[in-house]
C-alpha cells in the first residue's frame, strides 16, 4: 500500500443548512496537527462606514438568526475492516442498499442479518485493498473501499455517508480518495456496481465521471455497473 495506512487525510469544513464550504484537501501523518483557520467577515473602514457597518451588521445578524453554522473536522483513516467503530455504520449501509432486494428482486437471496455478521469484504485490507472511515469530529460518519490494487482495474466496494452528513460532499470526497488510492497503484480504472434504487449514490457516480459500462461481473444485488478511466490515453476496455 506504499504507506496509505499510515495516513490521514484530514479537512476542516462548514455545514450552514444546506450550504457545504470545502478547502483544498490536505493530507496529514498520523498524529499531525490540524491547521487553525480563522476568518474574519468584512466591514467598512474609516469614519464614513458606520452605516454601511450597521446594515452589514444586521445582514449578518439575520442571517445568523436563520441558519446554524457548525463547523468540523473530518478525517478519513485506513482502518482494518473489523474494527469495531465500522460495525452500525456498515449495517446501516446493509439495511439501505440491500434491504429492498428481500423482497423486490428474485433470486438475490438476501438474509441481512447474515451480510451484516459476514462485515466488509475480506478484501478490502492490504497489500492489495484498502479500507477507509470517515470520521467527523471523531465520529464515524462514512465508509468507503477500494480493492484489487494488484490488478488493472481497482473495484470500489461499501460506499455509504451517514445521513447526518449527505448532502455535505463528503461522498463525493471518500469516492475521490478511494480513485487517487486506485491511481497511486497504477491501476488503469476504477470499476464499481450499485442498483438503479439508490439514487443519490448513482447521481454521486455519474458526477464524479464514472460512465456506464456492461455488468462485469454476475453480482446479483447489482443493476448497474459503472467505470471510471484514470489514464484517459489508455481506454482498453
Amino acid at each position: 500500500m506504499a504507506g496509505d495506512s499510515r495516513l490521514l487525510t484530514s479537512d476542516r469544513f462548514l455545514l450552514a443548512d444546506d450550504c457545504f464550504l470545502l478547502p483544498a484537501p490536505r493530507r496529514f501523518d498520523a498524529g499531525s496537527r490540524l491547521p487553525e483557520r480563522r476568518f474574519q467577515l468584512p466591514l467598512g473602514h474609516g469614519s464614513d462606514s458606520g452605516k454601511g457597518d450597521r446594515t452589514r451588521r444586521a445582514q449578518i445578524g439575520e442571517i445568523l438568526r436563520r441558519v446554524s453554522v457548525i463547523s468540523v473536522n473530518v478525517l478519513l483513516e485506513p482502518v482494518e475492516r473489523d474494527d469495531p467503530r465500522v460495525f452500525d455504520l456498515y449495517a446501516d449501509f446493509v439495511r439501505e442498499a440491500d434491504g429492498p432486494l428481500v423482497y423486490d428482486r428474485e433470486g438475490a437471496g438476501i438474509d441481512l442479518d447474515e451480510e451484516i455478521a459476514k462485515g466488509p469484504p475480506g478484501d478490502l485490507a492490504p497489500p492489495n485493498g484498502v479500507f477507509l472511515l470517515a470520521l467527523a469530529d471523531g465520529e464515524p460518519a462514512g465508509l468507503g473501499g477500494v480493492r484489487h490494487l494488484d490488478t488493472d482495474v481497482a473495484e470500489v466496494k461499501s460506499m455509504y455517508v451517514a445521513p447526518a452528513y449527505r448532502g455535505t460532499g463528503l461522498g463525493r470526497r471518500i469516492l475521490a480518495r478511494l480513485d487517487g488510492i486506485a491511481e497511486q497503484h497504477g491501476c488503469r480504472a476504477v470499476r464499481l456496481d450499485t442498483s438503479d434504487y439508490l439514487t443519490p449514490a448513482v447521481g454521486l457516480y455519474r458526477s464524479a465521471g464514472y460512465r456506464e459500462v456492461p455488468a462485469y461481473n454476475e453480482n446479483p444485488k447489482a443493476d448497474l455497473w459503472f467505470e471510471r478511466v484514470l489514464r484517459p490515453g489508455d481506454r482498453q476496455a
